[in-house]
């Protein structure tokens, strides 16, 4: 299966990035909500799990604002991964 990024892909990482470097920190949902200008916690779940398929990002399940940015956006390869 391939995953292919799209712009909004490449916008959700820039702001969690942005956050990131601003804060220290990740962001958590309910302010993911607000920087990704949605109203679904749901959506913002799916947003990170695309992120997480095209090696953006790294979670780790069931730790609060357990996310790391990797530096892999794709370059080189414009976003798409065979998976």
């Amino acid at each position: 299966m391939r995953t292919i990024a799209t712009p909004a892909d490449r916008a959700a990482l820039r702001i969690v990035e942005a956050w990131v470097k601003v804060h220290g920190w990740a962001p958590s949902y309910r302010q993911l909500l607000t920087l990704f200008g949605v109203r679904s916690v749901t959506t913002v779940a799916w947003r990170l799990r695309r992120l997480e398929t095209l090696g953006w990002i790294e979670r780790s399940p069931g730790q609060p604002r357990a996310l790391r940015v990797t530096g892999n956006d794709g370059g080189g390869r414009d976003g798409q991964l065979d998976g």
